[in-house]
């Protein structure tokens, strides 16, 4: 029996203002507001005023290449950003005003993403130097280097925060994705487990709203989900023949369980992993109509049934489903 149709996303706004390719975005955890990043070292925070998404603020200055990617902090007040000069920026929200207020160096070459810790106790960067920063937070933004994981034996492109089992998640042009968690005998950081099964870069993962499965994506162009826990990870699926070019990045939704997908084909997909045995496509970016170059990053409300994306179009979207 035939597969029906997937239906078209609904493009609601389409983000200008940015001058070179936007790299990636981040959703505010409490309000309609996105941070947004891109080659032309600028930071920019879009706030939804009067039915439409207006650049609010233009951070500059914090950084003196490309800005590669943006985390707001769980207490919705400070934004971290990382950049291909090495270092992390921390730009924090007080008087109706960003201030940059911290610049975090330690990483040899290019830093690929940052990331906090859902209790805003740890952040977390990775870099070409294939290493990965922890570092310890505090309120006065004299952040220190917890631990250096050095594991990868590659560029190292995203790491995300599990709550659940307290563990640090990171995946590699080495084609492993690996599990890092906090070892009190050692009073370090160490590798719990190394995920295979990708043929090429991962460049990309999220877990669902329990964190007990995470779904990864890479230049295999598969698009898989694993059941983990704090000893390993099992394969539940693997799907083929959804993009037709490398996928970038990826976004499991909390409130509609819906997993986003981009890539290099300028194309977004909306899947339904509830049967894991068979995922299935939901609905994608309209034929001809989106983005016009490759999409770098997915976004996914924290609870709306709403995606962000961004692009080598220099051009930011706002899709509904």
């Amino acid at each position: 029996m035939a597969q029906p149709q997937p239906r078209s996303l609904v493009e609601a706004a389409t983000l200008e203002g940015h001058e070179e390719r936007v790299w990636s975005l981040s959703w505010h955890p409490e309000h309609q507001c996105l941070a947004t990043c891109s080659s032309d070292q600028t930071v920019k925070i879009w706030n939804y005023e009067n039915d439409q998404f207006v650049n609010q603020f233009t951070l500059k200055d914090g950084h003196t290449k490309s800005i590669r990617s943006v985390d707001w902090n769980p207490n919705g007040k400070t934004l971290a950003s990382c950049s291909f000069d090495g270092t992390a920026a921390l730009w924090n929200f007080e008087d109706g005003e960003f201030e940059c207020v911290a610049t975090l160096e330690g990483h040899e070459n290019e830093v690929k993403c940052v990331s906090w810790s859902q209790d805003g106790k740890y952040m977390a960067t990775c870099s070409r130097d294939k290493n990965i920063w922890i570092w310890d937070t505090n309120d006065s933004f004299e952040y220190e280097c917890n631990s250096v994981l050095s594991g990868h034996t590659q560029d190292v492109k995203f790491v995300k925060f599990n709550s659940r089992y307290e563990m640090l998640f990171s995946c590699s042009y080495d084609d492993t994705i690996k599990a890092w968690k906090y070892d009190e005998s050692f009073d370090d950081w160490v590798c719990a487990y190394t995920i295979e099964g990708h043929t090429s870069t991962v460049w990309s993962l999220d877990f669902d709203q329990s964190e007990k499965f995470l779904v990864s994506v890479g230049d295999d162009k598969s698009i898989k989900i694993f059941e983990i826990d704090e000893s390993g990870a099992v394969l539940k699926s693997s799907t083929e023949g959804v993009h037709s070019r490398c996928i970038y990045s990826v976004s499991w939704g909390n409130s509609s369980n819906k997993i986003a997908t981009c890539g290099g084909d300028n194309k977004i997909y909306l899947l339904d992993p509830t049967d894991m045995s068979n995922v299935t496509v939901e609905a994608q970016s309209p034929p001809g109509q989106g983005h016009s170059n490759d999409v770098n990053c997915v976004a996914m409300h924290p609870s709306s049934n709403t995606i962000a994306s961004c692009s080598d179009d220099r051009t930011v979207k706002i899709w509904t489903f």
